[in-house]
C-alpha cells in the first residue's frame, strides 16, 4: 500500500510567532546543552534529535511513519555522504601525526616566512581551506589552530581567527557535501548552485585576508602587508570562482586552498615586508634574549630557563634556528628541549663560553 503524501503546515499553532518559537526548540536545545550545560557534543546531538522528533509529532502532527522514514533517510545520508568523508579525513590526519609528517607539513608552511601576519594567512586561510575541502566537520579549525599555537600564536585569538578564516571555504564543505545536500533538498541542479555560490563568495574571499590580519595587528601594520593579503585573496577567490563555475563542486576548496598556498609561497620568496612583524611579547623576549646570551655564564643556564620563548629567542640570537614555540615536538626532530640544549651548548662553545653538552 503506497504511503499517503503529507504536506507540512508551517503554522501548526495558528500563530506565526508561536509556531516559529516551537520550531526553534530543537536547535535552541542543542545550543543550551553545548554552551550552558557543557554536555559532550554527541550526547547533546542525541537529546536534540529526541526533541526534534517530539516537536514533529506533537506540534506539526507529522505521521509516525513519516518521522521514521525521515530519520532513516537522514541516518543513511549522514553515513554515506558525510560520515565516510570525516572518518577518512581524520584517518589521514592521524596517520600524518603518527608518522611525523604532520610536523614536516607544519614546519614547511611556517618556514616560508617569519612574519606572523603571513603565517596566519598560509595556515588559517589557505591550508585551512584545503582541510575544509578534504573533510570539513570542524576539523580544519581545530587542526590549523593547533598548528598556529604550536608556532607561538596566542591561543584565544588563534581560535577566533581560524573560525573567521573558515568562512571562505565552508560553503562547499568536505568534498562539496553541502552543495549536494542543497541540490537533493531543493531539486535544483548541483552545477547551478555551485556556480551561484562561486559568484557570491569570491569577493568575500578576496577581502577576508585583510580582515584576518587586522584582527591580529593594527591598521598600520595591516596596510604594510597589503601586497601579501591581496595575493592570497586573489589566488583563492579567483580559483574558487573558476572551479565552481566551470569544473565541479567537489574540489573547489581543495584546489582554491592549494592555489593560495602555491601563490603565497612563491610571492613571499620574492617580496618580504619591512619590518617583519612579530608579536610585542616576542620582540620584548628577543631583547631579553640578547641580555641573557651575553650575560649567561653557562649555556646550561639558558637551556634550562623556565621561559620557553626566552630559550627559543636565545637560540635564535646565537645563530640557531630554534624557535622556542616548538618545544612540544620530539627531541629526535631536533626541536625538543634536549635538542635545544645541545644546540645552545654548541653555540656557547662557538661564542667562547665553554659550554658543556647536556
Amino acid at each position: 500500500m503506497p504511503m499517503q503524501p503529507w504536506v507540512q503546515n508551517y503554522d501548526p499553532l495558528g500563530n506565526v510567532v508561536l509556531s516559529t518559537i516551537v520550531s526553534a526548540v530543537p536547535i535552541t536545545m542543542l545550543f543550551y546543552l553545548l554552551a550552558v550545560r557543557r554536555m559532550a557534543a554527541h550526547w547533546a546531538a542525541v537529546w536534540s534529535f529526541v526533541t526534534c522528533v517530539i516537536v514533529a509529532l506533537a506540534a506539526f502532527r507529522m505521521p509516525p511513519t513519516m518521522v521514521a522514514g525521515a530519520v532513516a533517510h537522514g541516518g543513511v545520508y549522514a553515513v554515506v555522504w558525510i560520515g565516510w568523508t570525516l572518518i577518512a579525513a581524520v584517518f589521514v590526519y592521524d596517520l600524518t601525526v603518527e608518522t611525523g609528517h604532520f610536523e614536516t607539513i607544519k614546519g614547511s608552511i611556517g618556514a616560508i616566512t617569519d612574519d606572523r601576519r603571513f603565517q596566519l594567512l598560509l595556515i588559517a586561510f589557505a591550508f585551512g581551506a584545503v582541510l575544509e575541502g578534504a573533510g570539513g566537520g570542524g576539523a580544519p579549525v581545530a587542526v590549523t589552530a593547533s598548528m598556529m599555537i604550536g608556532l607561538g600564536f596566542r591561543p584565544f585569538e588563534t581560535a577566533v581567527v581560524c573560525l573567521m578564516a573558515n568562512t571562505a571555504p565552508v560553503a562547499w564543505g568536505g568534498m562539496g557535501n553541502p552543495v549536494r545536500t542543497l541540490a537533493a533538498v531543493t531539486g535544483l541542479a548541483e552545477s547551478d548552485l555551485s556556480a551561484t555560490m562561486g559568484r557570491i563568495l569570491p569577493p568575500i574571499a578576496c577581502f577576508l585576508p585583510f580582515w584576518l590580519v587586522k584582527t591580529q595587528v593594527s591598521w598600520r601594520d595591516t596596510w604594510r602587508a597589503w601586497p601579501g593579503c591581496l595575493a592570497a585573496g586573489l589566488a583563492f577567490g579567483g580559483t574558487q570562482f573558476f572551479w565552481s563555475n566551470y569544473v565541479d563542486s567537489s574540489l573547489v576548496d581543495i584546489v582554491s586552498g592549494m592555489a593560495a598556498l602555491l601563490v603565497c609561497a612563491v610571492f613571499f620568496k620574492f617580496w618580504k615586508p619591512q619590518p617583519v612583524y612579530r608579536f610585542p611579547e616576542e620582540r620584548d623576549t628577543a631583547q631579553a634574549a640578547k641580555k641573557v646570551l651575553h650575560g649567561a655564564d653557562h649555556p646550561r643556564v639558558v637551556a634550562l630557563h623556565p621561559d620557553r620563548h626566552l630559550r627559543g629567542a636565545v637560540g635564535s640570537a646565537a645563530g640557531q634556528e630554534v624557535p622556542g614555540e616548538h618545544e612540544h615536538q620530539s627531541p629526535g626532530a631536533g626541536i625538543g628541549s634536549s635538542g635545544f640544549a645541545d644546540r645552545a651548548c654548541r653555540s656557547g662553545r662557538r661564542a667562547g663560553n665553554g659550554g658543556v653538552r647536556l
